[in-house]
């Protein structure tokens, strides 16, 4: 098995990983994975939704002031309208600041660094192509093995908040320095050990080797989505602690609103009935008057015939 013969394979895998060497593209990636595949936003919009849901503005909006028994309820209605707008105004809060925590807690301060080693490895690996000959291959097994030791050291310590390692995985300039120095070790190795190398390692390992240098531009994308995905829990106990008062407050305001809402209804239907009631008194009243107006008439008729 040669490198020449997969050429095209290290080419897109080093046109990826020079692509996220710049951190805005390295921000995007985490975000693509964060809201994709793993849809931390779209969980904390669900919350957000069945908060303004349960708060009910067109049926705040639309109480208006009414009177029981003489007491005006406007005053509640005015304190239950602030109330809707400013839990309105924290559940937005709340998300923006969630959707800040989660962009943060799934960004990597190594990604991009080590980006730019895969890039220089690749790159490398594509000159390296070009060469037929064992001591070239003895090299490229030496520089295979120490990235490869490189690569696994940053997945563990590149995102820890303190490494008391003097590498630091988050500077691209120490990648440089780093792959530099990994570089000029393969020389020096090749150079002392060559013979007995290539007698003990060029046969059993160089596949290895190659199978390597083929796949590590690759491994790097399954495993910082691998590190995202293990921040889950994380998140979603942040999304939940956060919107747990929340969810009280609207609850509350839900029930509130559906309390004045009963109450509401309930008076103006007292006060119709009530009005229906004094129209039909009237109405009785008037009744009674005319019949007992009606035989004072016609006595007082008969007894004009009388007369006359």
């Amino acid at each position: 098995m040669e490198l020449d013969n997969f050429t095209s394979f290290i080419e897109m895998g080093a046109t990826l990983t020079i692509a996220f060497v710049a951190v805005e593209y390295t921000k995007q990636y985490t975000c693509l994975i964060a809201q994709k595949v793993f849809d931390y936003f779209g969980r904390i919009e669900k919350i957000v939704l069945e908060c303004k849901k349960a708060i009910d503005e067109d049926t705040i909006d639309g109480l208006s002031s009414f009177s029981i028994d003489g007491c005006d309820a406007g005053f509640k209605i005015e304190g239950l309208k602030r109330k809707k707008e400013k839990a309105l105004q924290d559940i937005n809060d709340k998300k923006n600041s969630l959707n800040s925590y989660v962009l943060e807690k799934c960004n990597s301060k190594s990604y991009s660094a080590l980006s730019l080693f895969t890039f220089l490895f690749s790159l490398v690996s594509l000159f390296i192509a070009g060469f037929d000959s064992n001591s070239i291959r003895v090299f490229w097994i030496v520089v295979v093995l120490l990235s490869f030791l490189y690569t696994v050291s940053s997945w563990i310590f590149g995102e820890k908040k303190r490494c008391k390692l003097w590498v630091d995985y988050s500077s691209l300039k120490c990648s440089i320095y780093v792959f530099s120095i990994i570089l000029l070790l393969g020389i020096i190795t090749t150079w002392i050990w060559g013979e007995i190398l290539t007698r003990y390692l060029l046969v059993p390992y160089y596949d290895i080797a190659v199978y390597i240098t083929l796949f590590l531009p690759y491994v790097n994308f399954v495993v910082f989505a691998f590190f995202i995905r293990s921040k889950s829990v994380d998140i979603y106990n942040a999304i939940e602690k956060t919107f747990e008062p929340l969810k009280a407050i609207c609850k509350d305001i839900q029930k509130e609103t559906d309390k004045l809402s009963t109450v509401k209804d309930l008076a103006l239907e007292i006060k119709g009935a009530q009005k229906n009631s004094n129209v039909n008194e009237i109405n009785d009243a008037k009744n009674l008057s005319g019949v007992e107006k009606r035989p004072f008439k016609k006595m007082v008729n008969r007894d004009l015939r009388r007369r006359l």
